[in-house]
């Protein structure tokens, strides 16, 4: 089940779609599966908003994580605001 939904946001980061509805749709199994360089553009996607985190590819993994399960409730909350 892990392989498909990893495949889910390959596909989505493939095609340019990756954005805050997608990244508030992410599950958490999906974030477990990212490798290093997921989390950092997931990050650097929804911190754009936030900080100016450019350098979050130097992030250890843990942290990383962290940050992912931040902007995914982050990006979850802007979709309810925006409807």
């Amino acid at each position: 089940m892990a392989a498909t939904q990893v495949a889910t946001f390959e596909a989505i980061s493939q095609t340019n779609n990756l954005n805050s509805k997608a990244i508030s749709g992410l599950s958490a199994q999906q974030i477990e599966a990212m490798t290093d360089g997921e989390l950092a553009e997931v990050v650097r996607i929804a911190s754009d908003r936030l900080v100016h985190l450019k350098r979050a590819d130097y992030l250890d993994r843990q942290t990383l994580k962290t940050l992912a399960f931040l902007a995914r409730r982050y990006c979850q909350g802007q979709s309810r605001t925006c409807r």
